[in-house]
């Protein structure tokens, strides 16, 4: 999109003026704070290190021993896999919300599905803990089609065997090794430049049982999906599936098992959201009045997780908001130093407050920094952008995200969060890194969710423009540019 200067001085230009005496000021002043370390390793670890939410009492003990996964599925149940090494099978609930289907993961019992103890999870005692129903505790959910349908997949790609860890809410009581080895290494780090984590809570995670991780893989493929065809060990295996091609596979999250993988697939790592088809274990999936759907995974050019299939049976939703209804024009400013200095640690955020006008990167430009440790000091350019809201966000279940990203070498972005009035002024920023060999450009987009379903902001949304996200704008920014005014129609 062509860029064209600005003489605008109204006052919708005002919070992005008023931002650059300030970074000026701070600059010349090379103000220098602490506390960068603890900040970082929160933003690291966050996303759970408690188990949280709904989900039934405590049951009674119960054997380990094998349960079949054969013959027809319990009331409620909508899918199951055994377990590679035995003991109880695993299993799937669908649960309905307004405008949203979620898929309910854990293990099996009957027909009650729940957690384990063990993984550090309630003391290892072996138990069985039945859950109830619901959107958010161990669920993930995707939004329905114009017949009240969803389609999705969910990659877990190192859940632990107690089935905790598997939905906005309700998380693993254990680390991986991989990601105990990398706090360690963050630890010794923070130690050269003399701070300190603290011990406790979250970060004395235990390590995860080396056998009792799970590449999990289940979700939902549609009406006329009737088996899918999946390989864990050796020879392909087909398995019908269950109501809205409800399917789950569980194989072991082993280096062996997870090399067999090509390189993008989240095997032995994080997980990857919904609304795709395919990925991970499946090979092929079958419908009644389509063709197979075959992944040839050699030839692609796309990494693991982005290869999926096409939603056999979806029917088109009437849209409640249109692009146009979102559209805004954003003023672009970028502030080019040689280094930024963390200007304050980060705050929490407590409830759900108003989400403030102006939200900048915790960072000032400094031009001689004192201080070495990690955190304390980034290098790029400062890009801050500001737009009219023209919808309001009145929960956790809307709100605007913006990306920004600098060719081939990737990107970064963030979104909104709390609430917001239609009509108001909304400024944010972010510090890129250029290099030489991507572009000596930005290109950066603003969208606006208008639900993100019951996970709220936990779910991500997709990006700017993109599913069922709405295109706010778009903008181009040279990467080397000076403060002069941006205006993008």
């Amino acid at each position: 999109m062509a860029l064209t200067d600005d003489p605008r001085t109204d006052d919708a230009d005002q919070g992005v003026e008023a931002l650059i005496p300030e970074a000026r000021e701070l600059h010349r002043r090379r103000r220098q704070r602490r506390g960068a370390a603890v900040a970082l390793a929160a933003a690291l670890l966050a996303g759970g290190v408690a188990l949280i939410g709904g989900g039934g009492g405590v049951g009674s003990p119960a054997s380990l021993a094998s349960v079949g996964v054969h013959g027809p599925l319990p009331a409620g149940v909508a899918a199951r896999a055994a377990d590679p090494a035995g003991g109880m099978a695993w299993g799937t609930r669908v649960v309905h919300s307004r405008g949203y289907t979620c898929v309910q993961l854990g293990r099996l019992r009957g027909d009650q599905l729940g957690l384990l103890g063990r993984d550090g999870l309630a003391g290892d005692n072996g138990r069985f803990y039945p859950m109830g129903p619901s959107t958010t505790y161990q669920a993930r959910c995707a939004p329905n089609d114009g017949a009240g349908r969803a389609y999705m997949t969910i990659e877990l790609g190192a859940q632990p065997a107690s089935g905790a860890g598997g939905g906005y809410t309700g998380e693993s009581m254990c680390r991986t090794a991989t990601e105990t080895a990398g706090l360690a290494r963050f630890r010794a780090r923070l130690k050269r430049h003399g701070t300190s984590l603290p011990t406790g809570g979250p970060f004395a995670m235990p390590v995860c049982p080396a056998g009792d991780l799970r590449f999990v893989q289940y979700g939902l493929l549609g009406p006329d999906a009737t088996s899918v065809t999946y390989r864990i060990s050796g020879a392909a295996q087909t398995e019908r599936t269950g109501p809205d091609g409800a399917y789950l596979i569980v194989g072991p999250s082993t280096p062996a098992f997870c090399s067999r993988f090509a390189s993008g697939s989240f095997c032995g790592g994080a997980g990857v959201g919904p609304n795709s088809i395919g990925g991970g274990m499946i090979d092929t999936v079958h419908y009644r009045n389509a063709p197979s759907c075959q992944f040839d995974r050699a030839s692609s050019r796309l990494p693991a997780f982005a290869v999926s299939c096409p939603r056999v049976g979806y029917v088109a939703v009437k849209p409640r908001l249109t692009d146009r209804q979102v559209a805004a024009r954003i003023h672009v400013r970028v502030i080019n130093a040689s280094a930024y200095c963390l200007s304050h640690q980060g705050t929490a955020i407590r409830g759900f407050g108003a989400a403030p006008a102006t939200q900048l990167v915790p960072y000032h430009p400094c031009s001689t920094p004192k201080s070495t440790r990690p955190g304390d000091v980034t290098h790029g350019t400062l890009v801050i952008f500001s737009w009219t809201a023209r919808q309001p966000v009145t929960s956790s279940r809307s709100n605007y995200t913006f990306f920004l990203n600098d060719g081939r070498c990737g990107g970064q972005g963030g979104s909104t969060y709390g609430q917001i009035s239609a009509g108001e002024r909304l400024t944010r920023a972010v510090i890129m890194q250029p290099r030489s060999h991507c572009t000596d450009t930005f290109t950066g987009a603003i969208g606006y969710n208008p639900d993100l379903g019951p996970g709220g902001g936990d779910a991500g949304g997709d990006e700017p423009g993109q599913g069922s996200s709405l295109l706010v704008g778009r903008f181009t920014v040279p990467i080397h540019s000076s403060t002069a005014h941006i205006r993008v129609g």
